[in-house]
């Protein structure tokens, strides 16, 4: 919880320093940043480690804020960052940004884990299901997950649709087995 708040407070700052009509470059170096991340988790951890020297670790966010289209705003997050050796907290301010900017756009990204890959007609069937509930304009980050058997899973950081086969199988034995210990 405290986490949440710490970056909700974090993803604010960055957002009130940048025109509305910049947003998109902006999500631009969430992207940027959520895929140097991905590539390399041990930049977290280097960030925020006490065995290297200070000069170092804001070196590193020096070199990562240069990559960047808002150097100065991401320079001094980043500097933040290092110096409360708060790194755990980048990618939840990433997210918290991310989902600011989708909202204030009128756009809800969703995670769509699918079980094998599926033609534009049934993703464009799914979408406009989504957008039915969430009243906004979708888009999908897919990826691929044999585990579910098949169907969907769409997620949001506010709602979890879950049509996967798998889900379905296992509330289906919940039930054959509530129905067996009642009637024992």
């Amino acid at each position: 919880m405290k986490q949440r708040l710490i970056a909700k407070r974090y993803a604010l700052a960055i957002l009130e320093n940048v025109p509305k009509k910049e947003l998109n470059r902006l999500l631009d170096d969430l992207m940027l940043l959520e895929k140097m991340f991905a590539e390399q988790p041990e930049i977290i951890f280097k960030m925020d480690s006490y065995l290297m020297k200070p000069e170092r670790r804001y070196q590193l966010a020096d070199m990562l804020a240069e990559k960047l289209h808002f150097k100065h705003i991401w320079n001094n997050f980043l500097r933040i960052i290092v110096e409360k050796h708060k790194a755990h907290i980048l990618l939840p301010t990433i997210q918290t940004l991310e989902y600011m900017i989708y909202q204030e756009q009128g756009r809800v990204k969703v995670m769509l884990t699918l079980a094998q890959e599926h033609t534009e007609e049934t993703i464009e069937k799914i979408r406009k299901i989504i957008a039915d509930i969430t009243g906004k304009n979708v888009f999908f980050q897919i990826k691929y997950n044999a585990e579910i058997i098949g169907g969907f899973v769409a997620e949001t950081p506010s709602i979890l649709i879950d049509g996967s086969i798998k889900n379905n199988l296992v509330r289906f034995v919940s039930i054959k087995e509530m129905e067996k210990s009642r009637s024992v």
